[in-house]
């Protein structure tokens, strides 16, 4: 795999190291990491390398009960390495009491595993896909499939391979039920096509191929049940997309894409009431981060204009966004233009005026966040859990009614901390997720059209 991913991590750790520093030393140790970052970066964009072997640690939770008691309707957290080492272990968030369930009643995976991604099933089952461990960096092609109606993951030999290991890969429910995972590091330009239906990959020689390699892209599903894929790094860092097409099982010529204004990879995608897509953030370079955004019409397959666009009152990459039930968008979080530190800040986009309203009119976290999962409960709240300065089992609780976070007493936290993990909120019943693309909420007045869609945290 290439070298970029242990680069990503010691940039972390170094920032970690920088942050609790109060000697000289502890700096001149951070120093250091450093420096090999910045070597590693010069050899990443020189060669691809593959790291270590394989390794899985598994981990076994307590007998409990309540590991065959239906969790629907709850939200699903699972992956991402805790403090000082990569578990198996998953956590369950319960919006009706705000708690997570105690770490004997959560099932645990068959591999550890992070820089996953998860997809809600039309069963309502889970299914999570590839992602590598650390130390070691092996990609994984396994998958984990995880039934709310028992509260556990499938074993290992009932579960289906991919035809490659995919890391940082982007994932798409299909109007059709099926699942299109796409690109990714070690995975090129190629993609998986899963069936739920009989539990399955298509033969690699059945599936559709990208125009480019790319991986820490962003994928949206569009209203006609095609899938738009955005920027990433290839060969290069990439402006471009690509679009697919269910009903031919095809991507678009290079050709016949829209192309965004500038590269961007680590950005969050949203697709908007009219339709529309909305980008935001990411990186251009290994060093830029971004402000500006991307709008791209679907109808007209083109992206608007950069003058035609809003900027975010910050540059930030490795946010979450999530969109409001009032058709808002929030954009929480990530790193700083420095790259160096983590932002508490928040950025609210209105699609009605295109316009983020002004850093005074929004709410900041209790703590800056990265690399974290954001999910939207059927409250119309969102729960952000994730990593900040440094490791966190804490979340956020934002209040869309107040345009507040709750403060950080009145939130749960997870039995462990965790990072790159993918969270998901489960269906209230069996079989809630219809082919349509979306199932509705016990709110009346708002169906969430991003339940069905993937989750992918790179």
């Amino acid at each position: 795999m290439r070298l970029h991913k242990l680069v990503a991590w010691l940039r972390f750790e170094a920032r970690q190291n920088i942050r609790k520093s109060n000697s000289g030393g502890a700096l001149v140790g951070a120093a250091i990491v450093l420096a090999i970052v910045a070597g590693a970066l010069f050899l990443d964009l020189a060669i691809v390398s593959p790291v270590g072997s394989r390794h899985h640690a598994i981990g076994l939770a307590p007998a409990s009960a309540a590991l065959n008691t239906p969790t629907w309707g709850k939200v699903l957290v699972a992956g991402g390495a805790p403090a000082f080492g990569l578990g198996v272990s998953t956590e369950l968030y319960d919006p009706a009491t705000n708690t997570f369930a105690p770490a004997a009643d959560t099932a645990s995976m068959n591999a550890a595993r992070l820089y996953v991604t998860a997809t809600l099933l039309p069963s309502g089952k889970v299914l999570i896909a590839g992602g590598f461990s650390f130390p070691s960096s092996s990609p994984l092609s396994s998958t984990e499939l995880y039934d709310p109606a028992t509260n556990s993951f499938a074993a290992a030999a009932d579960t289906a391979s991919m035809n490659a290991a995919r890391i940082s890969a982007t994932a798409t429910h299909l109007p059709s039920g099926k699942v299109l995972i796409a690109g990714g590091s070690n995975g090129g330009a190629t993609t998986e096509l899963y069936d739920p239906a009989t539990n399955s990959f298509a033969a690699a020689a059945d599936t559709a191929r990208m125009n480019a390699a790319r991986f820490y892209a962003t994928e949206t599903l569009l209203p006609s049940g095609k899938a738009l894929i955005a920027g990433g790094i290839g060969a290069d860092f990439l402006s471009s997309t690509e679009l697919y097409d269910p009903a031919t099982n095809t991507f678009a010529a290079a050709a016949d894409t829209a192309s965004m204004n500038v590269a961007r990879y680590y950005a969050t995608a949203t697709r908007l009431p009219s339709g529309k897509v909305l980008i935001a953030g990411g990186h251009d370079t290994f060093s830029s981060i971004l402000s500006s955004t991307e709008l791209y019409d679907p109808a007209t397959n083109s992206f608007a204009a950069a003058a035609d666009t809003a900027s975010m009152n910050v540059a930030r990459s490795q946010a979450v966004a999530t969109r409001l039930p009032s058709g808002k968008v929030l954009i929480a979080g990530g790193a700083d233009a420095s790259g160096s530190s983590v932002l508490s800040s928040t950025e609210l986009y209105d699609p009605a005026t295109n316009s983020f309203a002004a850093a005074a009119d929004t709410a900041s976290m209790n703590v800056g966040r990265e690399f974290a999962t954001a999910t939207l409960l059927p409250s119309g709240k969102v729960l952000i859990a994730g990593i900040g300065a440094s490791y966190l089992s804490s979340t956020e609780l934002y209040d869309p009614a107040t345009n507040t976070f709750a403060a950080a007493a009145d939130t749960a936290s997870m039995n462990e901390s965790r990072f790159f993990a993918a969270a998901i909120l489960l269906p209230f019943t069996k079989n809630a997720c219809k082919k349509g693309g979306w199932s509705r909420f016990k709110s009346p007045s708002f169906k969430n059209e991003g339940q069905c869609v993937s989750f992918a945290n790179h």
